[in-house]
């Protein structure tokens, strides 16, 4: 038993050597450097420096191609619509007066237009087509003169008596469609609105109303038709020439 206690307490006082090979013991199997050669530094008391490793970026990895079969067929692009545009003369309104006041022929003024702005572009267009000067013949015609009281015909071939203004504005026009050469081949309506048509030889002129304190104009170059409202009857009497301008080039072409 005693024994024993003294194995004990001598194993913790007195540890048995370590085993296994000392740290700086030299592998048997190296070879010894020869005699003379240099003999490479001792670093066994250095710490390896850690290695850095690079690590290798990973190719992106692009997705497989889908069997021909799944591949959605490209919608074909819709044809962007092309509006084409004939070619026209855009001619300023000072560059028409000029042709007209030297007697050149003035084609008709269309240009591409909004549709807020074609009412006023179009009146531009006959104010420049029609001048005066160049409707104005050398030998005028006998001013035709107008019974009092006058009467229009209505859509039902009913006599409308005429108004003051109304009167007014016919013994104006008939003075200077017979200084233009034209002869009285004006035809009138009263319309359901009370308005005027005018007719030269069965073809619209144009259309006036005169039935209140301001008056509004039609004119027409035969294919569109432009309206110039809160006129007075000074002013209604102005733009008798494009209606005398449309009436000359109805009876030319008659």
């Amino acid at each position: 038993m005693l024994d024993r206690v003294v194995h004990f307490f001598n194993k913790f006082i007195k540890p048995e050597k370590e085993k296994g090979v000392p740290l700086f013991e030299r592998d048997p199997q190296e070879k010894k450097p020869e005699e003379g050669a240099a003999q490479p530094a001792d670093n066994t008391g250095l710490e390896a420096a850690p290695k850095k490793v690079r690590r290798a970026r990973k190719a992106p990895v692009k997705p497989a191609a889908a069997p021909a079969s799944e591949v959605p067929e490209k919608a074909d692009k819709p044809e962007e619509e092309t509006i084409r545009i004939e070619p026209e003369e855009l001619v300023s309104e000072n560059t028409q007066s000029i042709a007209a006041d030297e007697g050149q022929p003035v084609e008709k003024a269309h240009a591409e237009a909004k549709p807020e702005d074609l009412n006023e572009y179009l009146l531009k267009g006959l104010k420049a087509r029609y001048v005066w000067k160049n409707l104005r013949s050398k030998e005028p015609l006998p001013v035709p003169v107008l019974n009092t009281p006058f009467y229009f015909l209505n859509a039902r071939k009913e006599p409308v008596q005429a108004n003051r203004n109304e009167v007014s504005l016919v013994t104006e026009l008939l003075k200077l469609s017979a200084l233009a050469g034209l002869e009285n081949r004006f035809t009138f309506k009263v319309l359901k609105n009370n308005a005027i048509a005018v007719r030269y030889k069965n073809k619209s002129i144009g259309r006036v109303y005169l039935r209140a304190r301001r008056h509004t104009m039609f004119v027409t170059d035969g294919v569109d038709e432009a309206t110039i409202k809160d006129l007075s009857l000074a002013e209604c009497k102005k733009l008798l020439v494009l209606w005398i301008g449309r009436a000359k080039e109805i009876a030319q072409e008659s």
